[in-house]
């Protein structure tokens, strides 16, 4: 059991006292593996299709816990030293007092062992960077060190809030309630990662991985897990064929339905709809500035066991401010729109609820129930967390999920936190800790979105925490963001890594989530306002939420530009549901860096800033009061959205942009479906005005 206050996830992963794993004594080769022995250790290589490689590591007499099955076969062709890939790939080993892995595309290496035995001036690196595979006998680590092509980038690792480009970074899969967005903070923790080099790599544990990204030696990768037994996953090919590589390793992802694809409005806990009446009058400022909406979402307030602060979700109505179960979802069902309830993964233990379920909450090694850290626990009562490992704990959560959304007559759940996993925990098969975060963030979200599909719902939640397999449901958002100018960027920056991570849409809060200081409302500028708006409209999915989301709180102007910026959405929706059903037939974001597009492109490699919607449109975000930015016109021939001038690519632009125009460019020769009349509603949208519009 480890003290949640004093621990700290970093101080796990230190260089210690790391050897090579030893020569190689011997080799078994079968149909479905090359299995190659040392004195303690057994690896293991299989193909999983023709551009992927399985490889497991395990000490002897034990086999890894996989989070995904990824059974292959060796196949005949290939010898015990070199396997040929697709594409032009071959991997071949070296064996000896040092193993090692050499990845090739045609003849040029993109993967390989660091030093080569080569001295770096008067300091000669340690075993543990001049070995590919070397372990922690102290500690219980096996660390993975390898160089690709310094001039390449390396993408993914889930949500984190660094630099898009993760050179220069240390990141550990490790979630926390982020309360907020930082570097050293997840929501969401994959531990994948690929490169335009032409690799990828997923380390298939639930356990939290260290990346160390030429953090610590320039062009030195190294990957430490804190097991003995660990199976990894290597790609081979473009970056958007790996993504698609790594979703087929698991159930496909969904297609969330075309309504999502509209306004979402909600309220931070403090401000929220409190009252039908409340949601109807919002609703009537929309409609008086003729601003369509699609769905309401309602945070903790609904609930009759909420206070503030508590983050506890036993699924009762609050009776003072709600007649009814489905009061709320009748009413906005009556007006065409769709309702998302707030839920979260943790009960009160003062309560009567949790007692009907105490045999399937996370409990400690010695029967105790597992108290989810609480920042303030004099003035709030301790709370305990679902086991979702157990099938019981799984069963049970999805029934309350179901149940919930058809008394309710509502469409989906917002399932909020579930990072927070207490130290003390053991799941179900006994692993405890650190260990078992991110998988059960994992199945809170698998859990919740079965109930919900069984409630006969669409492919629909909104959910926060997760890790390899989050991308499988539909959708996640980002959490709390900061609502600066540097909240924004890193919001995107965030979205742009989870999105390479294996993840097909994604979506964050506009403006910003803010908060109450005090009892004063956080407001930010008019300008910030409107870039945020500019920014999530033409984005996967599109919410507001926050302490003054609603437009008319920052004056004319900023109505002026929601307004524009919902008819332009409105009037891309069969563009949109066009590139999302492509996302979901090829396993490629919607929103997607330029990295993903244009692989080739040495000029994308740092860019985080601008990203694709689909194939045909490009966006480039203001982030700064002036309005002044910097873009980069990928190479090929464009076309302003709103000016219709046309632009040659591969050159960078720069100038300042007023507030209602967000810099957009089409691909020169595209069509792009759009409607010329839009409605209030996705429902009323008459397909019949749909047009073709050339660039």
């Amino acid at each position: 059991m480890r003290n949640e206050a004093d621990f700290d996830i970093y101080g796990v992963f230190n260089d210690g006292d790391f050897k090579g794993i030893g020569s190689i004594l011997g080799e078994r080769r079968t149909k479905d593996a090359l299995n190659l022995d040392t004195e303690e250790f057994d690896i293991s290589f299989s193909l999983l299709n023709g551009s992927t490689i399985s490889i497991d590591v395990s000490k002897k007499g034990k086999k890894p816990k996989k989070v995904i099955a990824t059974g292959g076969s060796f196949g005949e062709d290939n010898s015990a030293d070199s396997i040929s890939l697709s594409d032009g790939y071959t991997a071949t080993f070296k064996r000896g007092k040092r193993f090692t892995l050499t990845i090739r595309k045609n003849g040029r290496r993109i993967l390989s062992d660091f030093t080569h035995d080569e001295v770096d001036g008067t300091f000669r690196l340690g075993s543990e960077l001049d070995n590919f595979l070397t372990y922690n006998n102290k500690t219980n680590q096996l660390r993975f060190s390898f160089t690709i092509p310094a001039n390449k980038g390396i993408y993914g690792v889930g949500e984190s809030f660094t630099r898009y480009n993760k050179w220069g970074t240390r990141i550990v899969t490790f979630p926390i309630d982020n309360n907020g967005q930082s570097a050293d903070g997840v929501y969401k923790g994959i531990p994948f990662f690929l490169s335009n080099a032409g690799i990828g790599l997923l380390v298939n544990t639930y356990s939290p991985v260290e990346f160390n990204f030429g953090a610590k030696l320039s062009c030195l990768i190294t990957v430490t897990v804190p097991l003995d037994c660990v199976s990894l996953v290597v790609f081979t090919g473009e970056p958007k064929k790996i993504i698609s590589l790594y979703e087929s390793l698991d159930r496909k992802p969904a297609l969330p339905p075309k309504w999502s694809f509209g306004l979402w409005i909600s309220r931070w806990i403090g401000v929220a709809y409190k009252s039908v009446k409340e949601i109807e009058q919002t609703l009537q400022k929309f409609d008086e500035y003729s601003i369509p909406v699609e769905v309401v979402a309602l945070d903790p307030q609904w609930l009759g066991d909420y206070y503030p602060g508590l983050q506890v979700c036993e699924f009762k109505w609050n009776r003072e401010r709600f007649k009814s179960d489905n009061e709320v979802g009748d009413y906005l069902k009556s007006k065409g729109l769709h309702l998302s309830l707030w839920v979260n993964p943790y009960l009160n233990l003062k309560s009567e609820f949790y007692k009907k379920y105490q045999d399937v909450l996370l409990k400690t090694r010695d029967n105790e129930f597992a108290l989810v850290p609480d920042p303030d626990p004099l003035f709030r009562p301790p709370r305990a967390m679902w086991d979702f490992s157990n099938p019981d704990g799984f069963n049970a959560y999805k029934g309350l999920i179901k149940e919930l959304l058809v008394r309710s007559n509502a469409d989906c759940v917002m399932t909020d936190f579930g990072e927070t996993v207490p130290l003390s925990g053991v799941d179900h098969y006994g692993d405890e800790g650190f260990h078992i975060r991110n998988e059960l963030g994992d199945l809170y979200q698998l859990s919740a979105f079965e109930g919900a599909l069984e409630a006969n719902r669409e492919n629909m939640i909104w959910g926060r925490s997760g890790s390899i397999r989050s991308h499988t449901v539909a959708i996640q958002w980002n959490g709390d963001s900061n609502s600066s100018w540097e909240g924004m960027r890193n919001t995107l920056a965030g979205s742009l890594s989870y999105l390479t991570s294996g993840a097909l849409f994604t979506s964050f809060d506009i403006p910003g989530t803010g908060g109450l200081i005090g009892e004063k409302i956080e407001k930010q500028t008019e300008e910030q306002y409107c870039r945020w708006v500019e920014l999530g409209s033409l984005f996967s999915h599109i919410k507001i939420h926050g302490s003054l989301p609603e437009p008319w709180h920052y004056g004319r102007n900023a109505i002026a530009v929601f307004k524009k910026y919902m008819e332009l959405r409105y009037s891309l929706l069969p563009y949109i549901w066009d590139e999302a059903k492509y996302s979901f037939d090829n396993g490629v974001p919607l929103v997607r860096s330029l990295l993903l597009e244009f692989p080739e492109d040495p000029s994308v490699t740092d860019i985080g800033d601008q990203f694709m919607l689909g194939k045909d449109i490009m966006v480039a975000p203001i982030f700064d009061e002036s309005g002044y930015r910097q873009i980069y016109i990928p190479k090929g021939k464009w076309v302003d959205f709103w000016s219709r001038e046309k632009i040659d690519g591969g050159e960078w632009i720069e100038d300042r942009f007023p507030l209602d125009i967000l810099p957009i460019y089409v691909r020169s020769g595209s069509k792009i479906r759009m409607f010329s009349k839009i409605a209030m509603r996705i429902k009323d949208l008459d397909l019949n005005s749909i047009r073709e519009e050339k660039f």
